[in-house]
C-alpha cells in the first residue's frame, strides 16, 4: 500500500515536471521573514518572472496581485488591506508606472486618483476626504505640481485657488475663501513667496 502511494506521488511529480518543461515556465513559492508568502511564475531558461505574481499576508489574505512580462511589471497591479479591501490600483508598462492610478481608504472610499505616463504623474491629481468629498485638485507635470490647483473644505466649499509652478510653489494670483464660500483674501505670489493685496474684514485663514 505504501509502495503504491510512493509510486503515485512520483508519477504526479513527473507529470508536473513535464508540463512545466512544455510550457517553459515553473511556479515559485517563497515565504519571506515577516511571514508574507510570494508565488509567481518564471521562465525556466533564464529565471525571469513571466506571468502571474501574487503575495499573501502571513494570515493568508491577499496582499498583492500583479503580472510580469520579461521580468518587468506589466498591466494592472492591486494592493490590498488586511481586511480584504483594495488599497491601490496601479498600471504598468515595461516596468514603469503608466496609466490610471487609484488609492483608497480602508473603508473603500477613494483617497486619491490620477494618471501616470512613463513613470511620472501627469495631468489632474485629485485627493479626497474620508467622507468622499474632494479635498484638493492639482495639475501635475513630470511628477511635480505645475499648473492650476484648488483646495476645498470638507463640506465641499472652495478653500483656495491658484497656480503652482515648478513644484508646490504658488505663482501669480492666489485666492483664499471662508467656509461660507465668501472670498477672504487675495495674494500675489512669486516662486512661493506671497504678499496680501486685499483682505476681507474679519477673515481668518484656516
Amino acid at each position: 500500500m505504501l509502495l503504491k502511494k510512493i509510486i503515485y506521488l512520483v508519477c504526479i511529480l513527473l507529470i508536473v515536471s513535464v508540463l512545466a518543461c512544455k510550457s517553459g515556465h515553473e511556479k515559485i513559492s517563497i515565504k519571506e521573514d515577516d511571514g508574507v508568502k510570494v508565488e509567481y511564475s518564471q521562465r525556466i531558461k533564464d529565471k525571469q518572472k513571466d506571468g502571474e505574481y501574487n503575495k499573501y499576508y502571513a494570515s493568508g489574505e491577499p496582499f498583492e496581485t500583479s503580472f510580469f512580462k520579461n521580468d518587468s511589471l506589466e498591466g494592472e497591479r492591486k494592493i490590498f488591506y488586511k481586511n480584504g479591501t483594495t488599497k491601490s490600483i496601479e498600471h504598468f508598462h515595461n516596468g514603469e508606472y503608466d496609466g490610471e492610478f487609484k488609492a483608497f481608504f480602508e473603508n473603500g472610499i477613494t483617497y486619491q486618483q490620477g494618471a501616470y505616463a512613463k513613470n511620472a504623474f501627469q495631468g489632474e491629481l485629485k485627493t479626497f476626504y474620508p467622507n468622499g468629498t474632494l479635498k484638493e485638485m492639482v495639475t501635475m507635470a513630470d511628477n511635480e505640481e505645475n499648473g492650476p490647483f484648488a483646495e476645498y473644505y470638507e463640506n465641499g466649499v472652495l478653500k483656495a485657488q491658484g497656480i503652482y509652478k515648478g513644484g508646490a510653489k504658488e505663482q501669480g494670483e492666489l485666492k483664499l475663501y471662508a467656509r461660507d464660500g465668501q472670498l477672504g483674501k487675495i495674494m500675489d505670489c512669486n516662486d512661493g513667496r506671497c504678499k496680501t493685496t486685499w483682505k476681507a474684514e474679519g477673515f481668518v485663514e484656516e
